[in-house]
C-alpha cells in the first residue's frame, strides 16, 4: 500500500489541500470568498463529524425562469402565425432552462465538517474523502493513546478510570475497551479491603 501524505480535492468552488505530517496536517481552502493554509494538529480536531451541502441558487432561479419564459411563448409560437423575435426564440429558453438546470445540479457539493480549535475543516466528499478523514482520525486517535492510553496501576484507580472515560467520550477507545480498562483497575471497594 502506497503511503500518500497530500491529497487534493476540488469542486466548482471550492478547493482543498491536506498535507500529512507526524503531528499535525496543514489544510489549504480556497474558495470564491476566501484562500489560506493552516497548520493544524491531530489533537485540535474534536470528535464530532458533520456533513453541509450547498447549491448554487442563481442557476435554479435561472432556470425556473427560463421555463416560466418559455411556457408562455412556446404557445404563442406554435398557434400564432406572427413570427417576431419573441416567439422564434422561445425554444432557445427552454434549452436555457435546461442548460441552468444542468449547472445547477452540478453546482451542488457536499462536504464533511470537522472541528478544530484553529479552523473548521470541510472535506470535499469524493471519492478521497474516506481515507482524508480516516487518516486525520487515526493520527488523533494515535496521538492520544500515545499521550493518554497507557494505564498506570500506581496511580489513583478514580483518576485512572476519568482519564479513561475522557478517552471514551473523545471516541478514542470504544465502549468495550474503556469496560476491559475498568476491570484491570482496582475499584474503591477493592481499595478499603
Amino acid at each position: 500500500m502506497i503511503d500518500t501524505s497530500e491529497y487534493s480535492q476540488k469542486n466548482t468552488d471550492t478547493q482543498t489541500r491536506f498535507t500529512f505530517e507526524k503531528k499535525s496536517f496543514r489544510y489549504f481552502v480556497k474558495d470564491k470568498h476566501s484562500k489560506g493554509e493552516f497548520t493544524i494538529p491531530y489533537d485540535s480536531v474534536k470528535p464530532d463529524i458533520s456533513e453541509v451541502s450547498e447549491s448554487n441558487d442563481l442557476f435554479k432561479n435561472y432556470s425556473i425562469y427560463c421555463f416560466m419564459v418559455a411556457l408562455i411563448y412556446i404557445p404563442i409560437a406554435i398557434f400564432s402565425s406572427a413570427k417576431n423575435l419573441k416567439v422564434i426564440f422561445a425554444p432557445f429558453f427552454l434549452v436555457a432552462a435546461i442548460i441552468f438546470y444542468y449547472l445547477y445540479i452540478r453546482s451542488k457539493a457536499t462536504y464533511l465538517v470537522l472541528q478544530s480549535s484553529i479552523k473548521t475543516i470541510y472535506i470535499i466528499k469524493d471519492h478521497q474523502h474516506d481515507e482524508i478523514l480516516q487518516r486525520i482520525l487515526n493520527e488523533r486517535k494515535n496521538i492520544y493513546l500515545a499521550e493518554y492510553g497507557t494505564v498506570n496501576l500506581k496511580n489513583n484507580p478514580v483518576e485512572e478510570l476519568k482519564r479513561f472515560e475522557w478517552l471514551l467520550e473523545q471516541k478514542v477507545i470504544t465502549q468495550t475497551e474503556y469496560e476491559k480498562i475498568a476491570e484491570l483497575l482496582p475499584t474503591t471497594n477493592n481499595i478499603k479491603n
